[in-house]
């Protein structure tokens, strides 16, 4: 018997998946979800890797989620509230200067 959508998000928000479909410990939930009965789909994206605009996250599809890391090297990028910023790992610097 096949499962909905909505068992498999209700079984996704129990492993760690976030409202906004979203999680950083991608090993975990992906046991968590084949305890529950999941198989991992292959997963196609459409966008294979790019940088969340809001924190400079480096992000990539993962079937029903996106799977986001602190970035390899370092990145810049505008953030929501428009100030231009750089993140190097974990470390993030914005400011309403202008970064060079």
């Amino acid at each position: 018997m096949a499962r909905s959508q909505d068992q498999k998000i209700a079984d996704g928000r129990a492993c760690g998946l976030s409202a906004d479909d979203t999680f950083t410990d991608a090993p975990a939930f992906e046991a968590c979800m084949r305890l529950r009965g999941w198989a991992p789909d292959v997963p196609k994206p459409d966008k294979p890797t790019w940088i969340d605009p809001d924190t400079g996250i480096e992000c990539h599809s993962a079937g029903i989620a996106a799977v986001c890391v602190p970035p390899h090297g370092t990145v810049t990028y505008t953030n929501k509230h428009g100030y231009p910023c750089r993140r190097t790992g974990l470390v993030a610097v914005c400011s309403n200067l202008p970064i060079r």
